[in-house]
């Protein structure tokens, strides 16, 4: 179920971690929407996206757990 899950739609968020940008790679270009949420699951920023290489401006935001979410 969870590699299922992995192989369906891959992505990856690099560096990790990082004091800057981080970089994110999607399986197609197409329109997609990124959220980053901390560990609580506040909303913190949310970018449209249409490549398959996105540059997600980071710096700024304290150490910390984050979470991508990525909708088409």
């Amino acid at each position: 179920a969870v590699d299922d899950a992995r192989n369906a739609f891959p992505v990856a968020v690099y560096p990790n971690p990082t004091r800057g940008d981080a970089v994110l790679r999607l399986p197609a270009s197409s329109a997609h929407s990124i959220s980053i949420t901390d560990a609580c699951g506040t909303w913190l920023r949310t970018w449209s996206v249409t490549e398959d290489v996105a540059n997600l401006p980071l710096a700024g935001m304290p150490a910390g757990v984050y979470f991508v979410t990525v909708q088409n």
